[in-house]
């Protein structure tokens, strides 16, 4: 009988150790290995408990870093890698540092599980199923470490490992349960939270989700799933026009995508607020019909006489033609609407701040 190594080695450590049940045991739930997991960085300080929440805020439950599942640290850990870039741009130097440190690993991963819960509704107890669900069905309101993870749980489209969605709790070793998002229909209600802050987190996770539309087709779509369905009312979340202009040209250029049609079948945008125009509605809307008109371009260019010299749809009439690009706009672009709702004007404020602007509050009305 083969004899057990005398060493163990912990991959994420990069330690060696004697293998004995009581060593490696104190090793998994040391700090050092907490951060390593969360952190990525053994001397990031110590890690705090993960809490599970209901969507209204209530704690369920609280987990130390060892009972999460190496699964749901490795997901926190890349949830907050996907702003980390593009960070800077949304929030100035002044709080960068700020944004990042309330996008911390321990509050995402509280998300993670928030997410698992929503997808797949198995957890230990049987109540807290139904409002977890209503985080996906726009019943309640979601903050942004839960759109990191679900932006995150959308990018790992082109990862080959079989993981779709994991319960983040550690029961059993190899217990895993797994649930795939296609054909879901998504709606999402954003959290309407006061503070630059607040926004500021809400703005980079949105940025985020917004960019894994368009690399989460490769793995979803295998087994013959349809496109995901999307909708996100956004509300008066956003407040600034910077805010609003960067995510209306990050959104364009995803839609502008070849490979976001594949995996995003349809997007409902409901915005609200001072911080919106109408030309951002039309771009967006323009944005998901330009890939159409690329494609119909590149199709028609093989009647041309002379750049269609060698292409068989040269030899095709103009009535089947239409029949191709008709069947084949489908697939070609996203179904998107974007709904503005417009606002009343504000109540004039008692401390007016030149001469005559209570005056020009009552003629606006007129």
């Amino acid at each position: 009988r083969a004899r057990a190594p005398l060493m163990f080695r912990c991959d994420a450590c990069a330690v060696l150790m004697p293998n004995k049940a009581g060593t490696v045991k104190q090793h998994n739930e040391g700090k050092r290995h907490a951060s390593v997991r969360f952190y990525g960085d053994a001397d990031a300080g110590p890690v705090r408990r993960i809490e599970f929440r209901s969507p209204d805020g209530k704690l369920i439950r609280s987990f130390r870093p060892h009972e999460v599942t190496d699964s749901a640290a490795a997901a926190s850990r890349a949830a907050r890698e996907l702003v980390r870039r593009k960070l800077l741009v949304h929030t100035g130097v002044a709080w960068q540092n700020k944004v990042w440190l309330m996008l911390n690993p321990e509050a995402l991963c509280g998300a993670v599980l928030q997410l698992d819960a929503a997808l797949q509704g198995q957890l230990e107890s049987a109540e807290c199923v139904p409002p977890h669900r209503a985080m996906i069905d726009g019943g309640c309101e979601v903050s942004a470490h839960f759109l990191l993870a679900l932006a995150e749980r959308l990018g790992r489209g082109a990862d080959p490992s079989p993981s779709g969605v994991r319960l983040g709790i550690r029961k059993q070793a190899d217990s895993c349960v797994h649930a795939e998002l296609p054909g879901y229909d998504l709606t999402l209600a954003l959290a309407d939270r006061e503070g630059t802050l607040a926004e500021m987190c809400m703005v980079a996770a949105l940025d985020a989700l917004f960019c894994a539309l368009g690399s989460q087709h490769p793995h979803w779509r295998c087994g013959g799933g349809s496109p995901l369905g999307l909708t996100i009312r956004v509300g008066a979340a956003v407040r600034e026009r910077r805010h609003a202009a960067r995510l209306t040209q990050s959104l364009c250029s995803v839609l502008a995508l070849p490979s976001t049609p594949l995996g995003l079948r349809s997007l409902h945008l409901h915005v609200s607020g001072p911080a919106w125009r109408a030309e951002d509605a039309h771009r967006i809307v323009g944005a998901s019909a330009s890939r159409w008109r690329a494609c119909s371009v590149s199709i028609l260019l093989g009647t041309h006489s002379r750049a269609g010299a060698g292409s068989p749809f040269r030899r095709l009439p103009s009535v089947l033609i239409r029949m191709i690009l008709d069947a084949a706009r489908p697939g070609c672009a996203s179904h998107v609407v974007v709904k503005l709702a417009d606002e009343p004007p504000a109540a004039p404020s008692s401390h007016a701040s030149a001469f005559g602007a209570d005056l020009a509050f009552i003629a606006s009305l007129c």
